[in-house]
């Protein structure tokens, strides 16, 4: 290490020596001192003997080509590689010490520390001790001697401030932080250090690519917001699909199922147009259907087709709107044939053969007084649990279904397109497409048209998104007229040369650590985000689990276990329960349990209940009589205590 550091420092040194051209031994820019810094920062005291070496090198040559001769030719390089080592071992504690520990020059406060101190501070002591030598040994006389150490101090101070950056993003560590940086940060300072002119094309280049991971990091959280809103109405059917399962073994939910499980749904932010149930009835019974849906209540209901009758006569049979939550504005679509239906028929085909939740393409939302864009998704039910699509076919029962708009579920997403004060850049222009050509409605939601207009490819970005089985693209832009940033020109880059080239380096170093940053802590809130659903995926589950085994226990207990209201009414029991008073759960629900007790022992349970729910008494104990539904007499003991809330 300490012999490549040699030979580098060696190198760098004597080129920028003979650029500064004779009489002088100073450089208005030194690299090398940038790279000794970086060298002792990153491999610590075993590169100080490269430096040293390396600056004795270098500087003897120098001194051999400008003539100097005897001792003078071995001791005074020996000091200027002294003085070297000294200052690069400064340069590097101060870095540690007011810089940050590791070193990755990624705040403006570290920056501007680093070049304060590592640079501009520490860079005094390697002029102080070469000037003194050169006075010293006569080669500088006391009226060059400011001139020089003034120029020795800025070539070191820009070489630090330029130098040691380009050096750390080869070898700096965390390799991560500093890899990262190779193409942003180093190829504008060499470009600028090789041809000062050409800095402006360099600075445009880079910060074009900055704009473009600006542009993707902005992109990737705008597409991850609408994931996530295409989410909710997933979630809605599945909570749709899972209530019908539960709580209808026909898998033909009621009316009071449908509203049970709905209405949460229908009181979200984003107002899901409808919630049903869409039912499979043979042709030829679709008369019987329409008599007994009228017998329940629907006194208008008659099935009707939107095609004029082909997908009836083609298929035989229909899926036939049942059930709609709310029915306000939705009414005129009970008895619609969604098999007639072209966009719904797609839809309710896939999701009968896969089991899968399949959506609609985009189709304007009669309800609306708009131009607004909807879609359908379908959840299959089935008579059992087929395994195949041909056995899904044949079990099929129907659909559960979500309508929603998707202008309205993605109208609120202001805080990830306006960004433009906080994220330096223009605002986002934004579309969802469908991909698929036979698509009624390309557009399915944004905020400028769709596809979007024409914009230089470092501007603009998409995304692909899959919801429902089908394949959406999101298209985003960043939105003409915000002005530029104003830059220096050609003329006052020749002008301030080379401390305009390190101010560019200290800039880039912001804008990539800036980024830098952003990117971990988008990493960091996307692991953060995935715990947390971990973690209450594993609650929800031991809740389910644990409420399972409960009711496992109470249904093969031996014993009779019943929840009362505070009037005695019965709200629920268990198996045990029934089959001791010989009286199904329907006709006993609901029931004062004081009933099917004894006459004789009535009043003191009554007594007994009433100081129970008064708090009087802990726990109830009592033998009595049970009378059954035959009349006869089942002598139990009874223990009773109660349930109470927080406000007792």
């Amino acid at each position: 290490m300490a012999a490549a550091t040699a030979a580098a420092y060696a190198l760098l040194g004597l080129g920028a020596l003979l650029l500064a051209g004779p009489p002088g031994y100073a450089a208005p820019l030194y690299p090398a001192a940038g790279l000794a810094l970086a060298a002792v920062i990153v491999y610590g005291r075993a590169a100080l003997p490269g430096v040293l070496v390396g600056a004795f090198a270098a500087n003897a040559s120098l001194g051999w080509l400008r003539g100097m001769q005897g001792l003078a030719l071995a001791w005074v390089p020996l000091l200027i590689g002294i003085g070297a080592a000294a200052q690069a071992a400064l340069g590097a504690w101060l870095a540690r010490r007011y810089a940050g520990t590791p070193l990755v020059l990624d705040l403006p406060r570290d920056i501007a520390r680093f070049a304060l101190l590592a640079a501009g501070a520490a860079c005094t002591l390697s002029p102080s001790v070469a000037t003194l030598a050169l006075t010293l040994a006569g080669v500088l006389d006391g009226a060059r001697a400011p001139d020089n150490w003034v120029t020795w101090w800025l070539g070191d101070t820009l070489g630090v401030l330029i130098g040691a950056p380009l050096v750390l993003t080869l070898i700096g560590q965390p390799r991560a932080d500093w890899r990262a940086r190779r193409r942003t940060l180093s190829l504008p300072l060499l470009v600028a250090l090789a041809l000062l002119a050409a800095a402006i094309v360099a600075i445009d280049r880079e910060e074009h690519v900055i704009e473009r991971k600006a542009l993707e990091h902005r992109v990737d959280r705008l597409a991850l917001e609408v994931q996530e809103r295409l989410q909710l109405p997933l979630f809605a059917l599945h909570a749709l699909h899972a209530a019908v399962l539960a709580a209808e073994p026909t898998r033909r939910p009621s009316e009071r199922t449908l509203h049970s499980a709905s209405a949460w749904w229908l009181q979200q932010p984003w107002r899901p147009r409808a919630l049903g149930f869409s039912e499979r009835v043979p042709r030829a019974g679709l008369a019987a259907y329409e008599a007994r849906a009228r017998a329940e209540g629907s006194p208008g209901f008659r099935v009707f087709q939107r095609d004029g009758g082909s997908a009836l006569a083609a298929d035989g049979e229909a899926v036939v709107l049942r059930r709609i939550e709310p029915l306000a504005g939705n009414a005129g679509a009970l008895g619609v044939n969604a098999l007639s239906i072209p966009a719904a028929r797609a839809a309710i085909l896939a999701t009968r053969d896969s089991g899968q939740p399949a959506a609609t393409a985009g189709f304007g939302l009669t309800q609306s007084s708009r131009d607004e864009t909807g879609i359908v998704l379908y959840q299959a039910l089935y008579d059992g649990e087929p395994q195949d699509a041909a056995a899904r076919a044949g079990a099929f029962v129907g659909v559960v279904f979500v309508a929603l708009g998707t202008e309205a579920l993605l109208a609120d997403l202001a805080p990830f397109t306006t960004e433009v004060a906080a994220a330096g850049g223009n605002a986002l222009h934004w579309c969802l497409l469908d991909t698929d050509p036979e698509a009624g409605r390309v557009r399915l939601a944004g905020n400028m048209p769709c596809p979007a207009a024409a914009a230089p490819a470092s501007l603009r970005a998409r995304r692909p998104i899959a919801f429902g089985g089908r394949s959406l693209e999101l298209q985003v832009r960043l939105a003409p007229g915000t002005p530029e940033q104003a830059k220096p020109d050609l003329w006052f880059l020749a002008l301030a040369g080379l401390a305009a080239t390190a101010l560019l380096g200290a800039l880039l170093l912001t804008v990539t650590g800036h980024t830098r940053r952003t990117e971990l802590a988008v990493e960091a809130a996307t692991a953060e985000q995935r715990r947390e659903i971990g973690e209450r995926r594993q609650v929800e589950q031991a809740l389910r689990d644990s409420e399972a085994r409960l009711r496992s226990i109470l249904n093969y207990t031996p014993l009779g276990v019943a929840l009362l209201d505070p009037e005695g009414a019965l709200l629920d029991g268990n198996p045990g329960l029934y089959a001791m008073l010989g009286i199904a759960p329907a006709a006993l629900r609901g029931r004062i349990m004081a009933r099917t007790v004894h006459e004789d022992d009535r009043a003191a349970l009554r007594q007994d209940y009433r100081e129970l729910v008064a708090g009087h008494r802990a726990l109830l104990r009592r033998q009595l009589r049970l009378v059954r539904a035959d009349g006869s007499a089942l002598p139990a003991r009874i223990v009773a205590g109660p349930l109470r809330d927080d406000s007792g």
